[in-house]
């Protein structure tokens, strides 16, 4: 009943693991003397756009538990689930790309 969930689930258990365990497997070496900051400090990014990342993943996400692609058509879920999210970056990146343009 839930294959496509279990699916999904080892997906991002695997993405996770590529992640992670080459950190965890590091620890063993000497630390050089210069600390990098973490990742998630380095990037820069507002409150309006981690919003829209979580958004970005969370509403595919829930559209494919709810409209279940894997048991029927596909096309339902590339409308609903991707077309707003992919609409929704693209509105944003032509924005970006005028206000640029009038700064310059």
């Amino acid at each position: 009943m839930l294959s496509g969930v279990q699916e999904i689930l080892v997906i991002v258990a695997i993405l996770m693991a590529i992640i992670f365990l080459p950190r965890i497997a590091g620890r063993n070496r000497p630390q050089s003397t210069k600390r990098s900051r973490p990742l998630f400090s380095r990037i820069h990014l507002s409150g309006r756009r981690r919003l829209a990342l979580l958004a970005t993943l969370l509403w595919p996400l829930g559209m494919a538990l709810y409209l279940e692609p894997w048991r029927s058509s596909l096309i339902p879920f590339l409308s609903y689930g991707l077309g707003p999210v992919l609409l929704c970056w693209g509105v944003w990146w032509v924005m970006v790309g005028f206000l640029e343009k009038r700064n310059k």
